[in-house]
């Protein structure tokens, strides 16, 4: 009987060890390599980062987000068209994937494609018509195509959903300038400003425009907007 239950131990003991030795063998899995890539992106390391989410698609090619990522990752090294790609792969294994849609416009805009940028901010509202940050980012498209009513609609729709998202103010500012309204340009950048005060871009927004206003006075409508246009993608 002693000899039959040392027996069953030992047998427990090595299945136990043979299954521990083929866990250890398995590796990482996809989600995991992932989650690396993810931290790399996080950290601006994006050679490392494209590198995880390499090994996250070739566990499981299925991995959306893993595509969507790595795309981002391209896109911070400043290769569009890779990062294009890679959203491509997103948005075909998951069609409703809204923020793919959306990252895959910014980098259409940063091509200076803003006709497929439109387009794909616009797919993205159509998933999620609550999406501020996409009626900002198309409202910026719609200004650098010279449709600045189109852009200032997309701006106020943004600040509808989001009365606190700053940047949608600044973005608006700039197209008012555009239409010579300095009025609600200087409304605009104070609001931007009073949002988030430490930003020094609304800072500078606002420093620009107040000085012109009062160098120039009535002919200020004349003048070119104060400040570089709206970040493109970004």
């Amino acid at each position: 009987m002693k000899r039959t239950i040392c027996f069953i131990a030992s047998f427990l003991m090595a299945a136990s060890i043979l299954v521990s030795g083929c866990q250890k063998k398995k590796g990482l899995t996809a989600e995991d390599w992932a989650k690396k890539g993810f931290s790399f992106l996080n950290s601006h390391r994006y050679d490392e980062a494209i590198k995880a989410f390499d090994k996250a698609i070739e566990i499981n090619p299925k991995l959306a987000q893993a595509y969507n990522n790595r795309a981002g990752a391209w896109y911070f090294k400043g290769d569009y068209d890779k990062a294009i790609v890679d959203y491509n792969k997103a948005v075909e294994i998951n069609p409703n994937f809204t923020k793919a849609y959306e990252n895959r416009a910014s980098a259409w805009a940063k091509k200076g494609d803003y006709d497929k940028a439109i387009a794909d901010y616009t797919k993205a509202l159509e998933i999620d018509p609550k999406f501020a940050e996409a009626y900002n980012k198309r409202g910026v498209s719609w200004y650098y195509k010279g449709d600045y009513d189109k852009a200032i609609a997309d701006f106020n729709k943004a600040v509808e959903i989001d009365p606190k998202y700053d940047m949608a103010y600044s973005d608006r500012c700039f197209a008012w300038v555009k239409k010579g309204d300095f009025e609600q340009a200087l409304a605009d950048a104070k609001k931007a400003l009073s949002l988030k005060p430490d930003d020094e871009n609304h800072k500078l927004l606002l420093t620009k425009l107040e000085a012109l206003l009062r160098k120039q006075g009535e002919k200020a409508e004349k003048e070119a907007p104060p400040t570089p246009s709206p970040r493109q993608g970004d």
